[in-house]
């Protein structure tokens, strides 16, 4: 698992998910992959001959990137999930509105510890304790942090 700020995403990512309007280049963005990831190729491709395999991607906005619980069903939070499977099925979603929590525990320049719970659909579930490996520099800490 890795994070990064959204203005450090590599350009085709932004351009995918963060739309001609963008998202602030601030926000957090937090990778999950059953691969392994790497800061210079974040987005993890699906593609049937190496299924099974799925990524999960939420864009946290500045104003919420600090310690503390966050409900993923704040429209402010973005998501992208992908799967696939070995008979070359899968699929995907994304949007606002994902279900559960992520509590982020503690963070610093070099990663950050979160927890997620309640993270899940019909086909992935996510919870877990997570020390997230942090891409770049972090953003400046929300106000009152």
């Amino acid at each position: 698992m890795i994070a990064m700020r959204a203005g450090d995403a590599p350009p085709d990512l932004s351009d995918r998910f963060f739309g001609p309007s963008g998202v602030d280049p601030d926000s957090l963005v937090l990778f999950f992959s059953s691969v392994v990831q790497e800061c210079a190729r974040p987005f993890v491709a699906i593609r049937c001959d190496n299924a099974p395999i799925w990524r999960f991607i939420l864009i946290v906005p500045p104003e919420l990137d600090a310690p503390g619980l966050i409900d993923l069903s704040d429209p402010r939070i973005g998501f992208d999930e992908s799967f696939a499977y070995p008979d070359c099925s899968g699929g995907g979603a994304s949007g606002t509105g994902f279900q559960g929590t992520l509590e982020i525990v503690s963070s610093d320049e070099t990663s950050l510890f979160v927890k997620l719970r309640g993270a899940s659909d019909e086909t992935l579930s996510l919870d877990g304790d997570y020390t997230v490996e942090r891409c770049g520099a972090a953003a400046a800490p929300a106000p009152g942090e």
